[in-house]
């Protein structure tokens, strides 16, 4: 049986179509670390008092992936984030009411090789 040059083309077409056809609609492989989500939790708490301290505004800047997002502490002196894997992250705390609970030193605090889920404890100075 001889194989013509049309049946030859026949089947490439169909397997360069096949590719195609995977290439664009086939399954993600990319299963890099930086599509996990990691959580940032904490509670921030008076350091004369130990009391919670609520409406504190509590700044994460994430070099990295390039951005900042601001969340403010509950009534029980609570925060939480969701970021991305990450080698460095600031977390600033600082008092934005400065009457309703005292008034309250601004802190820093840099986490480095952010992999995996993170609770603080932060404990702000009275002014």
């Amino acid at each position: 049986m001889k194989l013509k040059l049309r049946d030859i083309a026949k089947g490439l077409s169909l397997t360069s179509m096949m590719f195609v056809f995977q290439a664009c609609y086939g399954t993600n492989q990319d299963y890099s670390q930086d599509n996990i989500d990691v959580l940032i939790k904490g509670t921030v708490l008076s350091d004369t008092t130990n009391n919670p301290i609520k409406q504190i505004k509590v700044r994460l800047t994430d070099y990295d992936n390039g951005y900042e997002t601001d969340e403010y502490t509950n009534e029980n002196g609570e925060f939480s984030f969701y970021t991305s894997l990450s080698d460095s992250i600031k977390i600033n705390f600082s008092d934005i009411d400065s009457t309703e609970n005292g008034e309250y030193l601004s802190k820093d605090t840099i986490l480095t090789n952010v992999h995996s889920s993170i609770t603080l404890d932060i404990s702000l100075e009275n002014k």
